[in-house]
């Protein structure tokens, strides 16, 4: 254990050789009479913090440091075990009853986990699992202490790093005397500080709380910006096979819109959108709406979600603004597909992942900047060969990692898209050094052609007609097509692939009934999508089931003055099997429910159109998936049917 922390302290020491002298005194903006109660002082690289009060004067000073000052011990803290393998239990006292927060850092200052959670006053137990192996900070924040401790994992492989709080205890810890501002005197309070060092500061000011993180360069004046907290504006349905919509409204009338469509998530889910009443701070120049969070993390989506914001007022040079992921308190990612409408009112972006979200105008220094981050973030340059950033492969039964694997690449892919587009509209690119045509060529090669050959290495699934699978097939030809990567080196590979499941699979029937009776002037249309699932079992025999609903509309011709209108819907069930040719035998159990709604000068009048029925349909490579059947109606006019099974779940490029 020693020697951990004498090899860590040692590594410190080698990063940080040049120190300065500086005094960092504190104010709050809006007042210059008003002092802080007290400032939390977190240095990130050294892993030490401490406590002042709002009128003393942080003195950072080029002081030895030595295995002591790396608060490896904190008399309110336990960890166990530390050095760890798997996972190590965090456990600390809590003042009073309110939020905590764990905050997981690694040596070079970046966030690797974080988790929050509301619990009462006494012991608050934690587990911290999934890192890699490497030393970490793990930063705890209740309302009323902040204090850090260095924790080192020697796991071979870390998987997802991650916070699980644990549960609580009754043992409650005795009262800590708040720190306040007085008339005395400001005193110069010394902290160890070498050049480079990022500082988190946090204020507080009665129940409010300010955070700021610097690089001192100089001795200076830190302002903090003290808000009322918003409260959290949030809206939660429950999502469908056939799409929903959530939307909430700020203070200022700004209404944020999620709308998942049709076919998007395979089974009902509890969605929520969430105007976040803590502002975070977040590299942008200009922002018209706190941060919003869509939950669950975990959803699975089939078909891009759409974020639209429409503004209460015109937002001049809105083509310069996008919607971000939050990706840390630093790190943003675009979302892709952006468009503009509404003369400047609103703005729309997809996303294939859930999680917190914001909008706002980059200079060009943050655009470049941001972009960096992403790079380095995937561990690639535009001059050396791409390192994969997504997890290793691993054996799956089913398609989902090949799906999230994507999935995650996809996201990274569609930031690259619209930071090249930011630095368009920026005049950035010259078409000499800076050039955006080259730009587009490296992402196919360092990142679409990785990400595709990431997917195809891992193990087949059981199924090769597996829903995840195949539909991570189809977007990877449709979204390589998009970018011209079609000579990318993975490309031929990948085509014959889904080639494969584009001739063997299916995913929905796209049904459409036409029925029209010329002697009485009566034209019903039914049509829509049932979407089909299909169990494996031996030699590629299968099983298939789904339910579906069908709109009904159309007209009638009441005679006279009198018209006609038709409207409803007809319930579908399919059951049937798949043989191991790939032939689908399926049977049809249909249910009418529509009405016939008679519209007369004198009044009106409606007739329920009820019924039920049964279909037997073969559809498989001779037919080339697809059942069409025609009948001439006796009477004069026409029965028409046409049912196409279609693969997967997102629009194709054509079958060569």
């Amino acid at each position: 254990m020693k020697n951990a922390y004498y090899f860590l302290a040692m590594v410190l020491l080698s990063t940080a050789i040049w120190a300065q002298d500086y005094q960092i005194d504190f104010a709050v903006s809006g007042d210059s009479e008003a002092v802080a109660d007290s400032v939390v002082v977190h240095n990130i690289e050294q892993g030490s913090s401490i406590t002042i009060q709002g009128n003393d004067i942080l003195h950072l000073v080029a002081s030895a440091t030595g295995i002591a000052d790396l608060n490896t011990t904190n008399n309110k803290v336990e960890v166990y075990p530390n050095p760890f393998s798997n996972s190590t239990t965090i456990v600390f006292q809590n003042d009073k009853q309110g939020p905590v927060r764990l905050s997981l850092f690694d040596m070079t200052g970046c966030i690797v986990s974080q988790n929050g959670i509301f619990q009462p006053a006494g012991k608050t137990f934690a587990e911290v699992r999934g890192l890699p192996a490497g030393a970490y900070l793990i930063q705890i924040e209740t309302e009323t202490s902040l204090c850090c401790e260095v924790i080192l994992s020697n796991s071979a492989s870390g998987n997802t790093p991650e916070i699980v709080f644990t549960g609580s205890g009754a043992d409650k810890a005795s009262p800590i005397t708040a720190l306040k501002s007085s008339d005395r005197t400001s005193e110069l309070v010394d902290m160890q500080y070498n050049e480079g060092d990022t500082l988190f500061l946090t204020g507080f000011l009665g129940n409010l709380k300010s955070k700021i993180k610097i690089v001192p360069v100089e001795s200076t004046t830190i302002s903090f910006d003290f808000r009322e907290k918003l409260e959290d504006i949030s809206a939660t349905d429950t999502i469908t096979i056939n799409g929903g919509v959530l939307q909430v409204a700020d203070e200022s009338g700004n209404m944020i819109i999620l709308t998942i469509p049709p076919g998007a998530v395979m089974d009902s889910s509890v969605v929520s959108l969430t105007l976040s009443g803590e502002q975070d701070d977040l590299p942008l120049d200009e922002r018209q709406l706190r941060t919003f969070k869509i939950r669950p993390l975990d959803i699975y989506l089939y078909e891009p979600a759409m974020i639209t914001i429409e503004y209460n007022s015109p937002v001049s040079e809105i083509e310069k603004s996008a919607l971000f992921q939050v990706q840390s308190e630093n790190w943003l990612i675009p979302l892709s597909d952006h468009t503009y409408a509404d003369d400047h009112m609103s703005i729309t972006a997809s996303t294939l992942h859930f999680g917190d979200f914001t909008e706002g105008k980059m200079t060009l220094e943050q655009v470049n900047t941001q972009f960096d981050l992403l790079v380095s973030s995937l561990g690639i340059t535009w001059t050396a060969t791409a390192k994969s950033a997504v997890q290793e492969n691993r054996a799956s039964a089913d398609g989902s990692s090949h799906k999230e694997t994507w999935d995650g690449w996809k996201t990274m892919a569609g930031g690259f898209v619209t930071f090249f587009n930011l630095k368009y509209e920026n005049g950035f690119y010259d078409n000499g050094e800076n050039n955006l045509q080259e730009d587009q060529e490296k992402l196919c090669e360092k990142v679409m052609d990785i990400a595709v050959k990431e997917v195809l290495d891992k193990p087949l699934p059981d199924d090769l007609c597996d829903r995840d699978y195949t539909h991570t097939l189809a977007s990877m030809v449709h979204d390589m097509n998009l970018l011209g990567c079609e000579g990318s080196s993975e490309y031929a590979r990948l085509k014959d692939r889904f080639d494969q499941t584009l001739i063997n699979c299916a995913s929905y029937l796209d049904i459409d009934l036409d029925v029209n009776v010329e002697s009485g002037g009566y034209h019903m249309l039914t049509s829509g999508v049932v979407y089909v699932n299909t169990t494996t079992h031996m030699s590629n025999h299968a099983t298939v089931e789904g339910t579906g609903k069908l709109s009904v509309s159309g007209n009638a011709d009441a005679g006279g003055e009198c018209t006609g209108l038709l409207s409803g819907e007809t319930d579908v069930d399919v059951a049937g099997n798949r043989d191991a040719a790939y032939t689908f035998t399926l049977t049809l159990n249909t249910y009418q429910n529509a009405v016939l709604t008679t519209i007369c000068p004198d009044g009106s009048s409606q007739t329920p159109l009820l019924g039920d029925g049964v279909l037997e349909i073969s559809l498989g490579p001779a037919n080339d998936f697809s059942y069409i059947k025609e009948e001439a109606i006796e009477g004069g006019g026409t029965y028409m049917i046409d049912i196409r099974l279609k693969n997967p779940y997102i629009s194709l490029p054509p079958k060569d």
